[in-house]
């Protein structure tokens, strides 16, 4: 019997082992195309991904994923900019970090996420909170001026 499939897109050193040990049925794909293609058919309960997989942009994959495989979370690796993150969450990422994490960090995110949380990097997630809070500046000072 196999366990709960995850298709990983250009693993990790020390990654697809941690997986295999665990547990998970894991799937490889070489880009964004073969994710799509793979999506559908074996039901990931999660995909790990890279910004700038080729294949379709990253916040289109993450979108795509979610039509084809509307319980299936995704973790996308080396966001780097706010933007990036906030683009990826408009989708329905899951998780968004900057960096390559240990196996062990990625394996904690990875249960985060199917518990239904959201994981993001501390800078993408002091970011988000940066921008949010100048958008609320910007509408208290635009208020002010209407009232």
């Amino acid at each position: 019997m196999s366990g709960p499939p995850i298709i990983l897109a250009q693993p990790l050193e020390g990654l697809l082992g941690e997986l295999v040990a665990r547990g998970y049925d894991v799937e490889i794909a070489a880009d964004g195309y073969r994710i799509l293609e793979l999506a559908p058919r074996v039901h990931p309960v999660a995909v790990i991904a890279r910004v700038g997989l080729p294949g379709p942009e990253t916040p289109e994959l993450v979108r795509r994923i979610k039509a084809v495989a509307t319980d299936c979370r995704v973790i996308i690796l080396g966001a780097r900019r706010r933007d990036d993150a906030a683009a990826l969450l408009r989708v329905g990422c899951d998780a968004a970090l900057t960096a390559d994490p240990d196996p062990q960090y990625l394996m904690w995110t990875l249960g985060r996420v199917l518990a239904g949380g959201v994981v993001l990097s501390p800078e993408l997630a002091r970011g988000l909170v940066e921008t949010l809070a100048e958008s609320v500046s910007r509408e208290r000072e635009w208020a002010r001026t209407l009232a």
